[in-house]
């Protein structure tokens, strides 16, 4: 989103430094006149207790140690409840606004920081719908009660006005003699064209449809009512067709205004896209589902020492830590407090991977520096690594490796005996390939005479006739001297 101009930087600047001027002129002599964002008076303002927040012209100001407002500190966004909210994006809705979400009606809520943002939808009572953000009575074909049409070539039907949506009423016979044209009945000799042309089709109500048709007497007249069938509706210039079309699939979930959005059975029986379901503060919606947009992200309004003071506050999009100084010469302790310490005081925080590093208070009251983290652990939580044959390790919360899953069965590259005289080679999913005799040269005798080689398959091959026999024998058949 692009931000426009910030012309009110200049005020902010005047502001924080009338505030400085002010803060000065309460520090007089007389300690109970105390400033309150107001002039100083005798007395009259309540003071404020330390730490206490509030916003004045829009800045975050914080009452320090001494029970007065300490300067207010310049806000890029909007100060809510004495801290610094990122602006509302082009998402937003206006707190207190409605719309209509699948025939249901929404409220727009207001979150935390101030901004809108869509709640859950409500059912409108049985014969409403949600027209223009209200729940209305659903006339699906209004009439003005008064309007006349003929139902038949012999009767007619009044527009009523009665409880809820006017309606045309039940059909009314016309007299001997008469004929009903026009919507009034009269003598056949005297018909007059009820509908323009022949063919146009219009909706008595959002059930029945009527055709312009030549009449008995001669004239143009609406045909009887024509009932839709089941899951259809009357369209003006249409007739009977579906009564709406799915606008997306069965269990489709999309990304809308910053929310999730479903896709749902609507009231006229088809799938449409639902209310917007808004994300939890810190989430942003990425394909179809709420991840939290501020992995590193610390709780509003918290505070720490590292090692100055400082509060969590929102700065470009996220909860970030800025800085938040004592006043004067007090130091920052515990958990974001401002006070000095006492000699010999320690304050552990975490560091590193599940590691712990110490500070001491000095003789002087002052903390000291922090040492170096000790005790960390081999790993970052949930860090993955590889191991073993082609396996995974994931680092547990100590901060230690867990055991290695899903290995092979051999090591990339190795090689092993496989058959009756084969081998075969790992591969790099760490599983072993075709056997085989590596490069088809190994043999070794066989019976009287023969030899037989290692096959492809890494089995032995048939005796073959190799070598010679003793005295008048040869070596015939499997290696066989005869």
């Amino acid at each position: 989103m692009t931000r426009s101009p910030d012309v009110s930087a200049p005020l902010r600047w005047l502001g924080w430094l009338a505030g400085l001027l002010l803060l000065t002129a309460c520090a007089g002599p007389d300690p109970e006149a105390l400033c309150d964002g107001g002039p100083c008076g005798g007395g009259e303002e309540t003071p404020c207790r330390e730490g206490q927040r509030r916003c004045l012209d829009n800045q975050p100001q914080t009452c320090i140690a001494e029970g007065v407002w300490g300067a207010p500190r310049l806000c890029d966004g909007t100060c809510v409840n004495g801290s610094c909210q990122i602006g509302c994006d082009a998402d937003s809705c206006v707190p207190g606004e409605t719309r209509c979400a699948l025939g249901d009606i929404q409220t727009c809520e207001r979150r935390e920081d101030g901004c809108g943002v869509w709640g859950p939808s409500t059912v409108c009572p049985e014969g409403e719908a949600c027209a223009a953000g209200q729940c209305q009575t659903d006339c699906s074909a209004p009439c003005q009660p008064g309007d006349r049409r003929c139902v038949s070539p012999s009767a007619l039907s009044v527009c009523e006005a009665g409880a809820g949506c006017p309606r045309f009423g039940p059909a009314s016979e016309c007299g001997a003699g008469t004929v009903c044209s026009d919507g009034q009945c009269r003598p056949p000799e005297a018909c007059l064209d009820g509908c323009p042309d022949d063919g146009r089709i219009i909706c008595l109500d959002a059930a029945n449809a009527q055709t312009c048709v030549l009449g008995a007497a001669g004239c143009r007249e609406w045909s009887a009512p024509m009932p839709c069938a089941a899951g259809e509706a009357c369209v003006a210039g249409t007739g009977c067709t579906a009564a709406c079309q799915d606008a997306c699939s069965a269990g489709e979930v999309r990304c809308q205004q910053g929310g999730l959005q479903r896709c749902a059975v609507g009231p006229a029986g088809c799938l449409a896209w639902g209310a917007i379901e808004a994300c939890d503060a810190q989430e942003s919606c990425q394909d179809g589902r709420c991840v939290n947009s501020c992995p590193e992200a610390c709780p509003m309004g918290a505070r720490r020492c590292s090692p100055g003071r400082q509060v969590c506050e929102a700065q470009g999009g996220c909860p970030t830590w800025i800085d938040d100084p004592c006043p004067g010469a007090a130091a920052c302790v515990g958990a974001g407090q401002c006070g000095d310490c006492a000699p010999g005081d320690t304050e552990d925080e975490a560091c590193g991977n599940c590691g712990v590093r110490r500070r001491t208070c000095d003789a002087s009251g002052r903390w000291g520096a922090f040492g170096a983290c000790s005790g960390e652990g081999e790993c970052r939580p949930d860090e993955q690594s590889a191991c073993g044959n082609c396996g995974r390790r994931t680092c547990n919360a100590r901060c230690q490796w867990g055991p290695c899953g899903g290995e092979g069965v051999c090591a990339p590259g190795s090689l092993g005996d496989c058959g009756q005289c084969g081998q075969r080679s790992c591969d790099a999913q760490c599983s072993w390939g075709a056997c085989n005799n590596g490069d088809g040269t190994t043999f070794r005798r066989c019976n009287d005479c023969g030899w037989q080689f290692c096959c492809p398959n890494g089995n032995w091959c048939d005796c073959a006739p190799r070598y010679a026999c003793g005295g008048n024998q040869s070596c015939v058949g499997a290696g066989i001297c005869r």
